[in-house]
This record gives structure tokens, sequence and C-alpha cells, in this order.
């Protein structure tokens, strides 16, 4: 999975999303096709979950402020998008497992 690193008064933070952290901004209402639609909510909740993985502990005014001094904040907001695209798609992935390694999982619709 992909991070971004950034750089706000000389810390840094990284801003990434887990299964974890997709699932709770999900619960809180966050639609990634609502995000043109309804910025004044999605904006938010995009940013704030994706500082949830390794800075839990900020509060949703700090990360905003961070956020108020971001330049080129459309920029950000598609990468943060796609960060959280990949993590929803990886439910979808197929894992490939050596052959008889007996780590494979197998179903069958009867």
């Amino acid at each position: 999975m992909s991070k971004i690193t950034l750089t706000h008064e000389g810390t840094k933070y990284t801003l990434e999303f887990s299964r974890s952290t997709a699932a709770h901004i999900e619960r809180q209402g966050f639609r990634l096709e609502e995000v043109d639609k309804q910025p004044v909510v999605m904006v938010p909740l995009l940013i704030q979950g994706a500082f949830l993985m390794h800075h839990r502990g900020l509060n949703a005014l700090f990360i905003d402020n961070i956020f108020d001094a971001v330049p080129n904040k459309r920029a950000l907001i598609q990468a943060l998008m796609e960060l959280y695209s990949e993590v929803a798609l990886s439910f979808f992935d197929e894992q490939e497992a050596a052959e008889g390694d007996g780590k494979n999982a197998t179903w069958a619709v009867e």
C-alpha cells in the first residue's frame, strides 16, 4: 500500500489507510463517490481518516488546521482518494499462494 508524507511546522506525518481506518470513516458516513457532491462532509472525513493509522491521538481541529496550511489541496485530496481506493480494492485482490502449501482456501457453489 502507498502512503503520503506530509510535513507541517517541522513535524512529519504519515498519511495512510488500512482496512480498519477505511472502515472507520465509512461508518462515519464517508462515501468516495460523494466527495465531489458533498465536499464539506466528505473531505474532512477523508483527511482525518488518513491520519488515523499513524496519528490516532490528533484531534479533528488540529488536522483541519494542518489541511488549511497545505498548498495544492485538490492534488492532496486526489492522492488521498487514491490511497483509500487501494484499500477498498484490496478486498478483490487475488492472493497467489504456492500450490499445495495448505494456505489456500477453497469454495464451491453447490
